[in-house]
């Protein structure tokens, strides 16, 4: 109706690069005895987007807890300008338990290795 992206797509966006950071990088199977639920997720909107379009989503590590992750995230448009930042916080569930589970040392690892104050270094 305004000519526009709705807001709530840039959240699925978000979602998107999480769960792509989580499979390639952190090793997460769907499968496994672990999974993950969002704890907080802000956005920042910065422009609109139009559809039809093309956008990227960087996500990286900002924060590295006991189970949790603070994640930073950009949503570029594809001219390269900046369409919204966020910030979330994902921790990682027990199936079985239904509760936070710690980190194993080997996802600690890979997480480690991620962790960036910004994305340029």
């Amino acid at each position: 109706m305004n000519g526009h992206v709705n807001n709530a797509v840039f959240a699925a966006m978000a979602e998107s690069g999480r769960v792509n950071l989580f499979r390639t990088r952190l090793g997460d199977d769907e499968r496994g005895e672990t999974f993950w639920v969002i704890a907080k997720l802000t956005i920042e909107f910065k422009s609109e987007l139009y559809y039809p379009g093309r956008v990227r989503t960087g996500t990286w590590i900002r924060h590295l807890g006991r189970s949790s992750l603070g994640l930073a995230q950009i949503i570029e448009r594809d001219d390269g300008g900046v369409a919204a930042t966020a910030e979330a916080v994902c921790v990682q569930m027990s199936r079985a338990t239904r509760r936070p589970e710690p980190f194993s040392d080997a996802r600690r690892r890979l997480a480690n290795e991620l962790l960036r104050s910004d994305p340029s270094t």
